[in-house]
């Protein structure tokens, strides 16, 4: 009775799925993908070609939702299949150019939107393709000529209307950023993404109320949008308003435990709010997740640095990190690098004998005698000597007892030197994927710099140019140096 009720069932379901055509299953998925639940969308569309394979609208839609879940392999694999029943159609070749960009394929992505210019020159799909290549490549006008020219074909156009602004804003065409919003939130104003590009830019203003206005009508238009919350918080974050931010992070979090950026966040909320341990936790968390993001690892270290005793067994880890490095640039023959990982790995725990010992050898192999055997010879007071290296004290203290400042009686270590005096600024604005970040890589660049002792320098805040070199004047400094930072989703850069 069992086997043929279980098989009864399995008949009807079987004649129920096929029962429901391609093109209602293709429907259905369209509903889901509107509403950008790409996985259900992707499940109707691969039951539609279980119905139908040579659905060549079908191959193109899982292409475009492989393209939203950043599955770029996947969209060519699909745009290939598409091809076959959908021949010269210029949407797929644009969705190829997008997926070669998102592979790095850049050159491959140009031929494919040029293709497409060429046998249809108002296609604003493939204008937009050749103006994200030019913001790759920092051409922000020749973008912004791309994203002009699409426009004047469609006026209302949201992408192009948004990209103009951002492009503007990028030229520091603040006016023509301000009117591209304008008319985005004119046309759109129901759309989310239009408020979180305006609140984006308002941020960048420095408009911080207005920029949180935006940011929360984008958040009730689509109650699941992560980046209108991350910039939210950090909004919050440069306002003071650290309880709320941390609410937010807390509810990232929620969401996506994965969410490295709101435990980074979380982290420096905490700091702010005098809970070290808590700050710790959180950005510890998101190192775990992220352990090649080193703003938050420099951000870690800061706290480390800050508030937790030199003997604390939490520093070894993160003191373990640097040796790696160190041993990974020495192997490539970077010596200087390799000193400053090891000089940090030290700072960080400073009964790294691991650490002491790779650094007392670079300093052998620099010719500072004197410098290493005062680091075999504080690996002994640590108690950490082994025999063999008890015979290389033995033998280093008996080399130098022959040289000059021995037979004339002079430490070195109390003569003295010229020292420069430097100050380091860095400029005090809103930094909206890493909170802070200027401060935490100026003293980053600071802790670096314990490797050079001729060298005493300090890093902070500063308005500007004149502001800067007004105070290192007042501090009788030698040089001030004025850092420029940019960030990007991609890559940091730090010019002095």
């Amino acid at each position: 009775m069992k086997k043929t009720y279980c098989a009864v069932i399995m008949a009807f379901f079987s004649t129920y799925f096929f029962s429901i055509s391609a093109v209602e299953l293709y429907k259905a998925g369209q509903e889901h993908q509107a509403k950008e639940d790409w996985y259900s969308a992707i499940e109707l569309y691969q039951e539609a070609l279980n119905v139908n394979p040579s659905y060549g609208d079908v191959w193109f839609a899982l292409a475009k939702c492989s393209y939203a879940t950043e599955q770029y392999d996947l969209v060519l694999t699909y745009l290939n299949a598409a091809d076959k029943y959908m021949p010269n159609n210029t949407d797929i070749l644009n969705l190829r150019g997008f997926a070669f960009i998102g592979l790095g394929k850049i050159e491959e992505a140009r031929v494919q939107f040029l293709q497409v210019l060429a046998e249809n020159p108002n296609d604003i799909q493939s204008r937009f393709g050749l103006g994200e290549l030019d913001v790759f490549f920092g051409k922000f006008s020749g973008a912004e000529r791309y994203y002009i020219d699409a426009l004047t074909r469609q006026a209302q156009n949201r992408k192009a209307l948004l990209a103009l602004a951002l492009v503007s804003d990028e030229l520091n065409k603040t006016d023509a950023a301000r009117n591209y919003l304008k008319q985005a939130l004119a046309y759109h104003s129901g759309n989310a993404d239009v408020h979180y590009y305006a609140g984006y830019i308002a941020a960048r203003d420095s408009e911080m109320k207005k920029a949180e206005g935006y940011l929360r009508t984008a958040i009730l238009l689509d109650g699941d949008y992560d980046k209108a919350y991350s910039l939210l918080a950090t909004i919050l974050y440069q306002q003071g308003r650290f309880q709320e931010a941390i609410d937010i992070c807390d509810y990232q979090i929620s969401v996506n435990r994965d969410n490295s950026l709101a435990w980074y966040l979380q982290g420096l909320s905490y700091r702010q709010m005098n809970e070290p341990i808590k700050a710790y936790n959180s950005l510890s968390t998101g190192l775990k997740i992220a352990p090649r993001d080193e703003v938050m690892r420099a951000a870690l270290e800061m706290i480390i640095d800050e508030s937790i005793a030199l003997e604390d067994r939490r520093r070894i880890s993160l003191s373990k990190y640097h040796v790696q490095k160190g041993e990974e640039y020495y192997k490539h023959f970077y010596a200087e690098q390799s000193r400053f990982e090891y000089l940090v790995a030290l700072h960080l725990y400073p009964e790294n004998i691991e650490a002491r010992l790779a650094y007392a050898n670079i300093l052998l192999h620099e010719g500072y005698n004197e410098s290493y055997l005062a680091q075999l010879e504080f690996i002994k007071s640590m108690g950490a000597a082994t025999q063999k290296i008890d015979d290389k004290i033995e033998a280093w203290q008996s080399k130098l007892q022959t040289t000059i400042p021995k037979n004339w009686g002079v430490d070195t270590l109390y003569l003295d030197k010229n020292r420069w005096n430097i100050q380091m600024f860095y400029a005090d604005t809103v930094e909206l994927i890493h909170a802070q970040a200027q401060e935490i890589c100026a003293r980053r660049l600071v802790s670096y710099m314990r490797s050079i002792p001729e060298i005493t320098l300090t890093a902070s805040a500063t308005t500007g140019f004149s502001d800067a070199f007004r105070r290192a004047r007042t501090n009788k400094q030698d040089f001030f140096i004025l850092l420029k930072f940019e960030e990007t989703e991609r890559e940091i850069h730090i010019i002095a």
